[in-house]
């Protein structure tokens, strides 16, 4: 830190002689309520109030730190002058050097105390629409916000992230091996066939996945459909387009690929449509007449298959699904459930 100042001062009666007896000048640092008064890189005040003596003819000298050294700003000193056991006057003054109060002014009004650090609220570099409130929340309770006091927050995340290493699930977020290997991926999806509809199933993902690819199977002969599978957000706003298949002859796995997309844990709708009236049969779930039964349980007390009022257009699943309208999956309706494979 700098040297203390040196505050000079001569102190007499109202004849002009130096008292020196009973009489003392007393510093007080002020302005610094809410905050601990530190001299930077060198130390803590644990003492605010300094007494001088005067010596012969009422001189007083006395070292002080300058309130320009010392955090927070805007502190400065009150200057008492006390004879005989009682206050006779007093005033303000603020030390940046070395100072003579039989010279120096006072100061008036005194100082406001300094403002704190202004607090800026941002999120990946960009400033908050508020910068009154930060309320931290996971809206898909994929991330634990716990707060540790003391401005301590942790994050932990709810469900691990599936990326690179094969990390994959078949249509509607199915990854069980029993139901991949077992006879339910083995059937013909025949899926519902009116030209342009979009059907949606709603699913859940459980875990992070980061998606590039989309491959199907065709197992019909319905040459010239085309068939397209996507991935929609709860919200109805689409997340993942799998682009257009061209039904073949042959069974032959056919693979787009398209920007990588993460889906984090939550609930999403599972796309599914043609373009041209008539049937489309794809490796997927085959609804029996004992699943029609099943199908009309699952959408019992919510939305869980639907058709989107918006269709495909211009060969492309639709930016957004539009108003659901919900209907029970049938084996006699062709509700089938195509399943690509997103990796």
């Amino acid at each position: 830190m700098s040297s203390p100042y040196t505050v000079t001062a001569t102190i007499f009666d109202p004849s002009a002689t130096g008292v020196v007896g009973n009489a003392f000048v007393r510093f007080r640092l002020r302005n610094f309520d809410g905050y601990v008064p530190i001299v930077s890189s060198t130390g803590v005040f644990i003492e605010t109030q300094l007494d001088a003596f005067p010596g012969a003819g009422g001189a007083v000298s006395q070292s002080i730190v300058g309130n320009n050294n010392i955090t927070p700003a805007n502190t400065y000193y009150t200057v008492e002058f006390w004879n005989n056991g009682r206050l006779t006057s007093s005033g303000n003054y603020q030390i940046s050097g070395n100072t003579n109060l039989n010279t120096a002014s006072t100061i008036n009004p005194s100082p406001i105390p300094a403002a704190p650090n202004a607090i800026v609220f941002q999120h990946n570099g960009a400033m908050n629409s508020s910068q009154t409130t930060l309320n931290l929340e996971s809206s898909d309770s994929s991330v634990v916000i716990t707060d540790e006091g003391l401005g301590t927050l942790n994050l932990t995340v709810t469900g691990s992230s599936l990326n690179g290493n094969g990390a994959y699930f078949f249509g509607p977020g199915i990854t069980d091996l029993g139901t991949i290997y077992g006879s339910s991926l083995l059937g013909s999806a025949t899926m519902n066939g009116t030209g342009g509809v979009v059907q949606v199933y709603l699913f859940e993902l459980e875990a992070s996945y980061t998606i590039s690819k989309a491959s199907v199977l065709a197992t019909g002969s319905q040459l010239g459909v085309h068939g397209y599978f996507g991935i929609y957000s709860y919200a109805k706003n689409k997340l993942v387009d799998g682009g257009s298949f061209l039904n073949e002859a042959s069974s032959n796995v056919q693979t787009n690929s398209f920007t990588p997309v993460t889906l984090p844990p939550g609930t999403y709708w599972f796309a599914q449509a043609t373009d041209t009236t008539g049937v489309g049969q794809y490796v997927g779930i085959e609804i029996s007449s004992s699943g029609a039964n099943a199908g009309k349980m699952w959408t019992q007390n919510t939305t869980r298959a639907a058709t989107a009022a918006n269709a495909i257009s211009g060969g492309a699943l639709p930016a957004t699904l539009g108003t659901l309208t919900p209907f029970a999956p049938s084996n006699a309706s062709s509700d089938s459930i195509v399943c690509p494979l997103f990796e």
